[in-house]
């Protein structure tokens, strides 16, 4: 466990580092564990001595900035660990999950060099962090929706219905016999339905990929300037600017929901009858 003791990036005010220090996971556990061994001795002593590390442990995190930065980043590192095991990232495949990892490390980068340019006050620091955490979160739904797509392409064999399409034009143009002519017909309406919504989902998969690309060349951007900028609210600005080029995750997943939906039922021509 490496503790850098240099004092390379201002720390938060002190109530902010004593609450860092006390909620740290290992503290708790160690604090409840020493009040519990205490109980069970029925003696005070153990207690005594674990409110005297408490003490010094909370001192020390209060007189050493290093400290209250080495826990920082352990929390980050559990929460990028948390993200990591969350169901949305869990579900994707291991492209998209290296993509969303590297998009979470550009973010961090992008708190670190905010936090070391003094025009970026605390409060901007928060409010530039939401807006990236939600980004970030839409990158991962259109990654979902992305690899949703990309599945129900693959289970489209496109030549084959070209190759369909192709065929039943020949034989309706030779073919005599009305009756066949009608389940030919019907067949042909079928496979151009169907050539038609794989080229719907193709372009819905392009437009998605080209918003995902997006998200990340931006961020890429705001992480080489975050550290040079005037103010917080320029940063801001730019990140508000890259949310409005963003289509909203959740009508992008209700038009892919109802193109997927149509993609399964067949025309009503070719659908049984009853009776």
């Amino acid at each position: 466990m490496k503790i850098d003791l240099t004092d390379e990036d201002p720390p938060p005010g002190p109530s902010s580092r004593l609450s860092a220090a006390f909620w740290l996971q290992y503290n708790v556990i160690l604090l409840f564990g020493v009040i519990g061994f205490s109980l069970a001795l029925a003696s005070p002593l153990p207690a005594a001595i674990g409110a005297g590390a408490e003490f010094l442990w909370l001192l020390a995190a209060l007189a050493f900035p290093a400290i209250w930065r080495w826990i920082e980043q352990h929390n980050r590192m559990a929460d990028a660990a948390a993200e990591e095991r969350s169901d949305r990232q869990r579900d994707l495949d291991t492209r998209y999950r290296a993509r969303a990892s590297t998009l979470r490390l550009a973010t961090d980068r992008i708190r670190e060099a905010c936090r070391r340019n003094t025009g970026v006050s605390r409060s901007e620091l928060r409010s530039i962090m939401n807006r990236l955490e939600a980004i970030r979160e839409t990158f991962l739904r259109f990654a979902g929706i992305h690899q949703r797509l990309s599945r129900f392409l693959e289970g489209v064999q496109a030549a084959q219905v070209d190759a369909d399409v192709a065929r039943i034009n020949e034989e309706l143009s030779v073919e005599k016999d009305p009756m066949v002519k009608v389940g030919l017909r019907q067949a042909l309406v079928l496979s151009r339905r169907r050539l038609l919504q794989r080229d719907q989902v193709s372009n819905t998969l392009r437009a998605i990929a080209v918003q995902m690309s997006t998200i990340e060349a931006a961020s890429a951007y705001l992480e080489s300037t975050a550290a040079n900028a005037r103010l917080g609210r320029d940063i801001e600005s730019e990140i508000d600017a890259l949310a409005a080029q963003i289509s909203p995750a959740d009508l992008l997943e209700v038009e892919v929901g109802n193109v997927l939906a149509a993609a399964t039922v067949a025309p009503p021509s070719m659908r049984p009858v009853a009776g």
